[in-house]
């Protein structure tokens, strides 16, 4: 068949004739209403500018008139000015307005709008300013007013109005022009579709047709072919299409029909001989079945066993439990010998045992039992033995008649041929077969070597626990890690430094999660981050020992890090290392140091006074005057300087537990008068108001060391309020306690400083209290003055708004 006589290329070529006059259709459609909108919009852009032009050349005249106006009734030269200013830009206007006069219409406005223009700004304007400048009013209203001046621009305006308006109603025209336009157009090429979609119908209609009834006739012949119906083939063979091919085939498929029959009948008698045949093979192929099913059955039966052999020794390699191993293989053991009872038992101290199919009370009594005959034959043959006997009265339950049991003994032997335990099983339906004493044996073999295994893993379990014990006494964190950094063994104390439960958990991590943990509780994390890798990526590591501040519960704590290498039998097994807390060792060195510069800070004044004025009264001449002066600064630097001695000696006697007091009934409001007149030169800057609210006010005290304390906390009060303010002190009584408060208005203490304030040598980092002198002893001394007497002192403080110190002694019996 040829592609040129297809019926496809039929429909094709319609579709495509359809196709081509569709597109041209709609191009044209599409070109129409494209000139039609840029016709429009040239039209309608031209109109619009034209309309700007008039309402700008509008507003500008509107607005000269108003400026004018404004200058005759204000006297406004500005005014004036910008009324003139309009005439450029309305002449522009008027040009750029000519330029786009197309009617004779729009050509008199342009002729009327340069005449107004002319006559406005030559002639009117220049007039009215020169009656107004001349002060003529009255012929300035009467050129206004009664020649007609006013009436004619007011009719300029109105005329330009009007104009507007015609321009308006040219822009709404164009408007429905172009949407005539466009319906018409829309019209017509819907016509246009229908008229080319009906040509498209009838054209098909007519090729369905002429496809159709052929197509109709070979497919009923098909039909009646196909049930075996005789029938009269359609003749279309001449036609060149798809309809004479499909003609021609049908004619060659019911020639090949024929003749297939005439081979299949033929056939179908060979196949009938044939079956007789295959009848025979069958019968053999059932009896090769029935064979085949017996050895499969015997392949599945060693399967299952292979597997219970094989779960059996999974299940005792999965666990090093003594008592679990023992559960696992009673269990497994009885499923390989098909036993319904047995017991596994060791032959130690313990007798540790695991059974299946017997009550603990059994199991009990074979443990108590010295004389078991069978397990005396089984420590003398060291051999699995069978024993053939009848059921017990126990075991043969409500069975009246005699019953037979079957037993296997299976002896556990160690490496050493020693019988570490035995296994007895017992089954009710047939004996044990010589081939499942030797399997019993033979997994008795496997059973050795695991409780070996188990007996390694209780031994190094125990000698581990004993190491780690010894760990957890260090005082120090301690991690055993290998060549590659990861953790081997920890002890509580690296558990707790790293914020871990239990050293457990610390085990098998990697030298990255380790040091990560560490690294996230720095103070300088990038330094100790690097450190930890220089340190591990040296063979020998040095002398130094690694230092470095770590965050703990929100203290800052300083560590020492020392690494040691761990050899055995002169192979490297890893590295020890230990993290030891030097927080309080360097928090001594830290106030020692701060307590040396204290002291030489506060020794050096007083000194350098007294040396200087000393040197003064020796080489110059003074009167006595002066000399009284120097000499009361001297005697007062020396007090100064005894009574920071006398700290440091309170301090030494008290530390030796040398330190003396003499107790007796005294009055304490005595003896803080006493210490508030010690500062009465601060009463000015530093009133101190005193408050007795109780009438009990005899405590047992040491007078000069209550003395001291008082004059060290009003001395605190006064030193922490520089810019003045009240000092007041309450004294009151609770129960069998007196309590003294003492408080100031002054710049307050830090919250984070006050659990330190009481450690000797203390000074808080702070720049402002740093200013003020002080050695960090007072309050040391105080509290333990204080605590001497029975009692306790605390302070509260807000920073800007003073501080609180509160002490309690015991009221005198």
């Amino acid at each position: 068949m040829k592609w040129k006589n297809s019926i496809s290329k039929k429909f094709l070529t319609i579709n495509g004739i359809f196709f081509v006059v569709l597109v041209t259709g709609i191009i044209t459609l599409l070109v129409y209403e494209f000139s039609l909108s840029e016709e429009f919009k040239e039209r309608n852009g031209a109109l619009e500018d034209k309309e700007k032009l008039i309402q700008t050349i509008d507003d500008d005249i509107n607005s000269s008139f108003l400026k004018y106006r404004g200058y005759v009734a204000f006297s406004n030269q500005e005014m004036l000015k910008e009324a003139k200013g309009f005439e450029r830009d309305i002449r522009n206007n008027i040009e750029g307005l000519t330029e786009m006069a197309e009617t004779e219409n729009d050509k008199q406005f342009v002729d009327k709008v340069t005449d107004f223009h002319t006559f406005y700004f030559s002639i009117y304007l220049p007039k009215v300013e020169d009656l107004y400048e001349r002060g003529n009013m009255n012929e300035l209203e009467d050129y206004l007013f009664n020649q007609g001046t006013s009436d004619d621009i007011f009719d300029f305006m109105d005329y330009m109005k009007e104009y507007r308006y015609e321009v308006d109603r040219e822009i709404e025209n164009n408007v429905d022009l172009m949407s005539d336009k466009t319906q018409a157009s829309q019209l017509l090429f819907s016509l246009y579709f229908l008229l080319v979609i009906s040509l498209l119908f009838i054209i098909t209609w007519v090729l369905i047709k002429q496809v159709g009834r052929p197509l109709r006739e070979l497919s009923e012949a098909a039909d009646n072919i196909t049930n075996g119906k005789i029938t009269v083939l359609p003749s279309y063979q001449n036609s060149s299409d798809e309809i004479g091919v499909l003609t021609n085939a049908l004619h060659t498929m019911v020639n090949t029909l024929q003749y297939k029959e005439e081979e299949l009948i033929a056939q179908n008698e060979e196949l009938l001989a044939q079956q007789d045949e295959l009848h025979a093979q069958q019968d053999e192929l059932q009896a090769q079945q029935v064979q085949l099913e017996d050895n499969i059955s015997i392949i599945e039966e060693s399967n299952e066993q292979l597997e219970v052999r094989n779960k059996f020794i999974h299940d005792m390699a999965e666990t090093l439990s003594r008592e679990r191993l023992l559960e696992n293989v009673v269990r497994n053991m009885g499923k390989v010998l098909g036993a319904n009872v047995g017991i596994m038992m060791m032959l130690n101290d313990k007798k540790t045992a695991a059974s299946i199919g017997l009550p603990k009370r059994a199991v009990e009594q074979l443990k108590s039992e010295e004389n078991n005959v069978f397990l005396q034959q089984l420590l003398d043959v060291q051999k699995a033995f069978k024993v053939d006997r009848k059921c017990s009265r126990m075991e043969a339950t409500y069975h009246s008649e005699d019953m037979a049991a079957f037993d296997l003994f299976i002896p556990v032997l160690t490496s050493n041929d020693i019988i570490a335990a035995y296994m007895q099983f017992t089954r009710y339906d047939a004996p044990f077969t010589e081939r499942e004493i030797e399997t019993g044996e033979a997994l008795a073999m496997q059973v050795s070597m695991a409780l070996e295994k188990v007996d390694l893993y209780e031994d190094s379990e125990e000698n581990r626990l004993f190491y780690q014990d010894i760990l957890n006494t260090i005082q120090e964190g301690v991690l055993l890690v290998d060549e590659r950094g990861s953790v081997l063994q920890a002890n509580t104390k690296m558990s707790s430094l790293m914020n871990f439960p239990t050293p457990n958990r610390l085990l098998q991590l990697s030298f990255e999660e380790w040091t990560t943990v560490l690294v996230e509780m720095a103070v300088d994390k990038e330094k100790l981050r690097t450190d930890l890798l220089s340190t591990f990526s040296e063979k020998e590591f040095a002398d130094d020992a690694l230092i470095f501040e770590l965050y703990q519960r929100h203290d800052r704590c300083v560590f020492k890090m020392y690494k040691e290498k761990v050899s055995r039998q002169d192979l490297s097994y890893g590295y020890i290392l230990v993290f030891r807390d030097m927080t309080k060792e360097y928090e001594v060195d830290r106030m020692k140091s701060e307590f040396v510069s204290t002291v030489s800070h506060e020794l050096r004044t007083p000194l350098a006074s007294v040396l200087g004025f000393t040197e003064r009264m020796i080489y110059k001449e003074l009167t006595e005057e002066r000399k009284k002066t120097y000499l009361k600064t001297i005697y007062q630097e020396a007090k100064r300087l005894t009574a920071l001695i006398n700290d440091f000696l309170d301090v030494q006697k008290m530390e030796a537990g040398k330190q003396v007091y003499r107790k007796k009934p005294e009055n304490i409001v005595e003896i803080i008068q006493e210490a508030s007149d010690i500062f009465q030169h601060n009463a000015n800057t530093h009133p101190i108001l005193l408050e007795v609210m109780t009438e009990q006010t005899k405590v047992e005290a040491d007078r000069e060391k209550l003395s001291q304390v008082m004059a060290n906390l009003l001395s605190n009060a006064i030193k922490y309020s520089p810019d003045g303010g009240k000092i007041h002190i309450a004294v009151i009584s609770k129960a069998e306690m007196l309590q003294v408060t003492i408080r100031d208005h002054g710049i307050g203490i830090p919250k984070e400083a006050i659990p330190h304030l009481f450690t000797k040598f203390y000074r808080v980092d702070n720049s402002d209290l740093r200013k003020i002198g002080g050695t960090g002893l007072g309050l040391s001394i105080v509290k333990e003055i204080i605590h001497a007497h029975d009692g306790d002192i605390r302070i509260t403080s807000q920073m800007e708004e003073g501080t609180v110190v509160t002490i309690e002694i015991p009221l005198a019996k």
